[in-house]
């Protein structure tokens, strides 16, 4: 049931990265299925879900007891995070409607507080807090992205300065 391919995806990671509904409700039956193995980007199979918008799967993988909503992939982006920067707005009232999300673990720590505050106003109006909190986590990235690139350059000209080459 877990074998995996040489990307560490399972039948459950395809199944949901597809779409195929029917797939994923036989494989959720079965206690032996792993359901929060990681590819090898960490990518589970809901947030193969999230991330294709495949809202039938995400509804019964977010519904599941045994599937952890928060499990972040190796780049500390949670499921709720990439159905938002896609735009899934059914993906995420699914995950919202599943009461387990905790805005604190991996990527959402920066944006702790907006994202609690976005998700507030989701439940009164989805298009407009969706639409916000995808535009805080991209300028989130370029700034941290920016901020790299600053720090790397300068450590650059500190040593081509201090050694003058």
């Amino acid at each position: 049931m877990n074998q995996v391919d040489e990307n560490l995806w399972s039948c459950l990671h395809l199944a949901s990265y597809l779409g195929h509904s029917e797939i994923v409700e036989l494989l959720l039956k079965d206690y032996r299925v792993d359901v929060n193995l990681g590819t090898d980007d960490g990518s589970t199979a809901l947030y193969l879900a999230c991330q294709e918008g495949n809202t039938e799967v995400v509804k019964l993988l977010s519904m599941n007891e045994r599937v952890d909503v928060n499990k972040a992939m190796i780049y500390q982006i949670q499921p709720i995070s990439v159905a938002c920067m896609f735009d899934h707005v059914t993906a995420v009232k699914w995950l919202i409607a599943s009461g387990r999300i905790m805005l604190n673990k991996g990527f959402e720590r920066g944006v702790k507080n907006h994202t609690t505050k976005y998700i507030e106003e989701f439940s009164q109006n989805p298009e407009l807090g969706i639409r916000k909190m995808r535009v805080e986590l991209g300028v989130l990235g370029f700034f941290s992205f920016s901020f790299f690139f600053f720090f790397l350059f300068s450590f650059f000209f500190f040593f081509l300065f201090l050694f003058r080459l």
